[in-house]
């Protein structure tokens, strides 16, 4: 005898529109299931909601007591949905097998809609609010009447935000109501006073089904709102450097600005202009009253006097007018660079040397070139330069470079040094530039004779092409030399020097006549 089954007699689908919005968010099935003539029995029904594309969205799963094949009928009813899509309904019964259905039925596709009880903003209406009666609005309310369908009722969130047209969002408020249905009630959330002259509106937003896309929202038109009474403001504010002495450096600096009171106020203020350094070391302040026109067009404009130290500079504007202890408004420009008044000092390379070496490997080879620099300045100042190390081939190829950051004071003893390593015999120099007032073109440079260096390990070429190890200390006479002097167009061959020129893209070599320096 075979195993007794259930059967699917009959079955339909049904799409339900559960919160009566004219749009189908749920659906239910119906069915008539059987057994077998002369056959009672429980029987297990589970009705499954899926996605046209086969994605399971829920299961509902009951038990039945039949006898045989009478006429029944059962619905089995799905939750709303919350993506409008295409769905299915597929159901199967259980009777001999609680992992393979003894019957199946499958619906056709039907659309959905997703749930939309959704709350709505009934009425909106905006204030414009004087909160200090000087005569001018200050701060803005919105009351509002939110509602739910008629016959619900829960907890709504609106959201009431403050948008200024130049600045964007101002201010956010959330507050939640308990509401019931479409009944007549009215809220008002109110904001701060604004710190800017400037229009504004109003959005509001009321949240129920959703907590990230509001249900239903209202904006206001535009409207006017003035800061309170009580602060003076800096509309706008440029500053420039420029060269006073026309000797090509920027040496003092200037700041034009337009300070506001509100329309219709005519008064006193006070501007403290200050020039700061990269240290955050106020150099100079100055303190000047203007007497302005409300919010009309002014232009004010304040010199610093020119600077001792070569730095980075800032300017910051300060505007006082209804206290005296704190600054109504501020301003801070970028930075900018400032020399002292006509530069007569630029860092020089004073001393330069090198010297090749062999490693450890003990091949009696230099494989290794050690260079030295002593950088000066004719001042007794600190000043922070760049050096630049390079190390060529005798076809003037660039094999490497190294970039350092020192500081160097007047004309002491100094030492910085890099050393070069190289993995091919040949013949190469090696080269010095001093960065100081412009990070383009070298303030000084240095370069050496050419010299023989050797791989580690390798073997030196015929006796004839293999010059005893070579070091070299400069002459601090800058005329023409060929010893690894100061004058970098005397240190190598015409074609060397116009490799350098174009290379590194030098228009002219400084050739200064220096006294030797005592150590």
């Amino acid at each position: 005898m075979g195993q007794v089954q259930a059967s699917i007699w009959s079955a339909s689908y049904a799409r339900i529109d559960s919160d009566a919005d004219q749009f189908y968010d749920s659906a239910s099935v119906t069915f008539d299931p059987d057994l077998p003539t002369g056959v009672s029995g429980t029987v297990t029904a589970s009705a499954r909601l899926y996605t046209s594309g086969g994605t399971l969205v829920e299961t509902k799963t009951q038990n039945y007591s039949l006898s045989g094949a009478a006429a029944t009928s059962y619905t089995l009813s799905f939750s709303p949905v919350t993506t409008a899509t295409n769905y299915y309904i597929w159901l199967g019964v259980y009777y001999s097998s609680t992992t393979v259905a003894d019957d199946t039925w499958t619906s056709v596709n039907f659309a959905l809609a997703a749930l939309s009880v959704q709350a709505s903003i009934y009425s909106a209406t905006y204030t414009q609010i004087d909160s200090n009666s000087d005569g001018y609005y200050d701060s803005a309310s919105v009351t509002f009447d939110p509602d739910l369908p008629a016959g619900d009722s829960g907890t709504v969130s609106v959201v009431a935000e403050l948008h200024s047209v130049s600045l964007g969002l101002v201010e956010s408020i959330t507050q939640n109501y308990n509401l019931i249905g479409s009944t007549a009630q009215s809220f008002t959330i109110g904001f701060s006073p604004v710190t800017e002259l400037d229009n504004y509106y109003i959005w509001l937003g009321v949240y129920y089904s959703s907590t990230t896309v509001a249900d239903d929202s209202w904006t206001s038109v535009q409207f006017g709102l003035a800061p309170l009474l009580t602060t003076a403001s800096i509309y706008s504010a440029t500053y420039s450097a420029f060269d006073s002495d026309s000797d090509t450096y920027d040496d003092t600096a200037t700041v034009t600005f337009d300070p506001d009171l509100f329309p219709g106020i005519e008064d006193n203020v006070t501007i403290i202009a200050k020039l700061i350094d990269s240290g955050s070391t106020i150099v100079e302040t100055i303190n000047q009253a203007y007497y302005i026109y409300g919010d009309g067009v002014d232009s004010f404009t304040l010199t610093f006097t020119t600077v001792d130290i070569a730095d980075y500079y800032r300017v910051v504007l300060e505007i006082y007018y209804s206290d005296i202890a704190v600054p109504d408004d501020t301003w801070t420009s970028a930075m900018f660079w400032l020399e002292p008044l006509s530069i007569t000092y630029l860092p020089y390379i004073f001393n330069a040397s090198y010297v090749t070496q062999d490693t450890s490997d003990g091949d009696t080879n230099h494989d290794i070139v050690r260079v030295t620099v002593d950088p000066d300045v004719d001042e007794y100042n600190n000043y922070s330069i760049t050096l630049v190390f390079y190390l060529f081939t005798s076809s003037n190829n660039a094999v490497d470079t190294y970039s350092m950051d020192v500081t160097i004071y007047g004309t002491d003893v100094d030492s910085f040094s890099h050393q070069f390593s190289v993995s091919t015999n040949g013949q190469y120099y090696v080269a010095v530039e001093l960065y100081y007032s412009d990070l383009a073109v070298p303030d000084d440079s240095w370069s050496s004779e050419t010299f023989y260096l050797y791989a580690p390990g390798n073997n030196p070429p015929p006796s004839s092409n293999n010059p005893p190890s070579s070091s070299s200390t400069p002459s601090n006479d800058s005329s023409d030399d060929t010893d690894g002097g100061n004058n970098p167009a005397s240190d190598l061959p015409v074609s060397n020097i116009w490799m350098l020129i174009s290379y590194f893209g030098i228009i002219a070599v400084i050739v200064r006549k220096r006294e030797t320096k005592s150590n």
